[in-house]
């Protein structure tokens, strides 16, 4: 994937997010990246096809995240939730723009099989993920009607992201936000007077991931996001301050491929990459991938 691709589709999620997918043509995003249609097709053959592979890549992140969240096993049951709740949450809000392409081209998943495999496949993950991290937490008492808990976990948490995203990020305190959820789980948990469930474990048994949320390459991972971030310096950045960028990314590439790997040196590296609140995002995915 080159750099003219990844800037293609950043700028297309950009317009799908403020204006819709079916109120964004080809010309559109043509227009907005300074290039001809012919270019745009020479690359992608269709505006779907460009949705596709937004869609394709956010969900390896979402597989990243899921996975590597559920290594986390270092604190005790409940700040764990919390902590993994704020991550998801600061995670989605670093990804608002996908988000909200999402919430604003509600019925896309019905043009496209590919896409609406892929869509499906990534509210699968979420809710299997919210499942298995409740009975961490909770344990198996809530096994009969924890399907209900995940799915009312992901329907609060979408709603407080939407509002959260409407505030100033900076400010806001995502642990917080994860403790009134957790708070509010733990309420229903308490005054739930049987073990009935909306959605049992037979009903749900056909979406039952079984932990296993799905496989992705380190390495591949960590060259998409490379390539994404060295995009977004090259088509963003204005040029005087280009080269300084470019070279930070290319010296932290170049280490991640060391036989031995200097930590010193890449944390120094990233440091200085995520002084620029555009890239955070993917700095936060290169940090997890080496941890």
């Amino acid at each position: 994937m080159d750099e003219k691709k990844i800037y293609i589709q950043q700028t297309a999620m950009q317009l799908f997010s403020n204006q819709g997918f079916f109120h964004t043509s080809v010309q559109d995003i043509a227009e907005a990246c300074r290039m001809s249609k012919a270019s745009i097709y020479k690359i992608f053959h269709s505006k779907e096809d460009i949705l596709a592979q937004i869609v394709r890549d956010n969900l390896n992140h979402i597989i990243h995240r899921a996975n590597y969240a559920r290594n986390e096993q270092s604190k005790q049951p409940r700040d764990q939730l919390i902590a993994k709740l704020s991550r998801e949450i600061e995670g989605l809000l670093e990804h608002r723009e996908y988000v909200w392409m999402l919430y604003q081209s509600a019925s896309i998943n019905k043009q496209s099989d590919d896409i609406k495999a892929l869509l499906k496949q990534g509210q699968l993950i979420m809710v299997n993920w919210h499942k298995d991290t409740l009975l961490e937490a909770f344990g198996t008492d809530i096994e009969p009607f924890v399907w209900d808990l995940a799915i009312c976990m992901q329907g609060m948490s979408r709603e407080m992201i939407a509002f959260a995203e409407k505030v100033d990020r900076h400010n806001f305190d995502f642990d917080r936000l994860a403790e009134v959820l957790v708070t509010n789980i733990e309420s229903i948990i308490k005054h739930k007077t049987s073990s009935a469930s909306v959605f049992s474990s037979e009903d749900m048994e056909p979406f039952n991931l079984q932990g296993h949320y799905g496989e992705i390459d380190q390495k591949d991972l960590w060259d998409r996001t490379i390539q994404q971030v060295r995009a977004f310096i090259h088509y963003r950045f204005p040029s005087y301050e280009k080269k300084q960028w470019v070279e930070a990314v290319d010296r932290l590439n170049q280490e991640f491929y060391e036989p031995e790997p200097e930590t010193i040196v890449m944390e120094s590296l990233f440091c200085f990459l995520e002084k620029k609140e555009e890239l955070q995002s993917n700095i936060n995915i290169l940090r997890e991938i080496i941890q």
